[in-house]
């Protein structure tokens, strides 16, 4: 079996979550014998490479880097600058480059399925044309799903493939949606075609990494802060979970992003170790706590090891994902109008004093345990690709 999988540009040089979570899922295809390639924007194929994958320069960096800037400092509300987003970038100019992109490297690797993110649809529009099946990965946490019942866009990047129209918005769900989280997390509508399966982990090799810095106390409680690699678009958020948790009797592990100079937090006291960058799978089983932006994978770590949340969303779908963890009793979320080093080192002592927090982080942690892993995926993704070609 030949698989694609494929996302869009989102800060290559900085590290991409999107690409990150599809990690697990291409390394058990190829344990299971398949062949795998990453169709990426071209500054991001040195990423796959490196982690020994065989990557395809597909979609479109620089317009959508340049559009992405526009859109971001427009003066529109929130929801029609949404919309603008998905048009004019998602199931656009993106949508448009990846499919003819994909569709020309068919000409000499056909893929049998092609598995892209949520917010990648020139994939499963390629696929349509190619009269193969699809696989949509959720990428964005608890967001409903952009362009879901039907999306002018996308309907005019079919008829440019001459394929009918989808006047339901259906395509990206048609065969098999994975959700990595229990359903009762997600709390939007399950599509049909939806799987729950195990938060996709991405697993380097400094695992091993321990949090024994000069400064740490194995006394105190250790507390994870980061914004993950969205520091250089809103720096004061970080700068205020650290300013707020610095003067603490935790220890205070801080990550900047890659891409981030790591000075540009200051000088800061013994207790408070920062880097640019550690896998999650590394360092959240030596933590107590995350507080943190809300982005999915952050959280999704955070809650695989039990581990409870402050959330400090700003952007994307992080209002989402902190409303649903919230309702679930997982953690507090700071809300927009009280961001600020005080109310983040308020919510971060109550979720430390309430084991209550930890109890829930704990089962959920149980809960996604249970789930299915990339092992078993492999194993739908056969069989799906079987019944589409018997």
């Amino acid at each position: 079996m030949r698989v694609l999988l494929t996302t869009n540009y989102w800060r290559a040089g900085e590290g991409n979550s999107c690409f990150q979570q599809s990690v697990p899922l291409a390394r058990a295809l190829i344990s299971a014998g398949h062949e795998v390639v990453f169709g990426l924007p071209g500054p991001m194929t040195a990423q796959a490479e490196e982690l020994g994958f065989r990557a395809a320069a597909t979609g479109e960096p620089t317009e959508f880097v340049e559009l992405q800037k526009a859109l971001r400092v427009t003066d529109l509300p929130s929801e029609q600058r949404s919309a603008a987003y998905f048009d004019r970038l998602l199931a656009g100019v993106c949508a448009r480059r990846m499919a003819a992109d994909i569709l020309e490297l068919a000409g000499s690797w056909r893929p049998d399925l092609v598995i892209h993110d949520d917010t990648e649809f020139g994939g499963c529009l390629a696929a349509e044309a190619l009269g193969i099946p699809h696989v949509q990965l959720k990428v964005t946490g608890m967001r409903p799903p952009a362009g879901s019942g039907g999306s002018a866009a996308l309907d005019e990047r079919r008829r440019e493939l001459g394929l009918p129209p989808d006047p339901d918005g259906l395509m990206p769900e048609r065969y098999l949606v994975l959700l990595p989280m229990p359903a009762e997390l997600y709390g939007a509508s399950i599509p049909p075609s939806a799987l729950a399966i195990r938060p996709l982990m991405f697993d380097p090799p400094q695992r091993d990494w321990q949090p024994h810095w000069p400064g740490f106390r194995p006394d105190r409680p250790t507390v994870y802060t980061t914004s993950g690699n969205t520091y250089a678009r809103n720096p004061e958020v970080l700068s205020a979970m650290v300013a707020g948790l610095r003067d603490e009797p935790v220890n205070l592990i801080v990550t900047v992003g890659r891409g981030t100079d790591c000075a540009e937090l200051g000088p800061q006291p013994e207790n408070v170790h920062v880097a640019q960058w550690i896998p999650n799978a590394a360092v959240l089983p030596h933590c107590d706590l995350a507080v943190c932006h809300a982005g999915p994978a952050t959280i999704l770590g955070a809650l695989s090891y039990g581990v409870p949340l402050v959330l400090v969303p700003f952007a994307f779908d992080h209002p989402w994902n902190a409303a649903r963890c919230q309702a679930a009793g997982l953690g507090i979320t700071v809300a927009e109008e009280e961001r600020g080093p005080a109310a983040i080192r308020a919510a971060t002592r109550r979720v430390l004093a309430d084991p209550a927090f930890g109890r829930r982080a704990a089962r959920m942690g149980e809960l996604m345990a249970t789930l299915p892993g990339p092992d078993d995926v492999v194993v739908r993704l056969e069989e799906l690709v079987g019944r589409q070609s018997g």
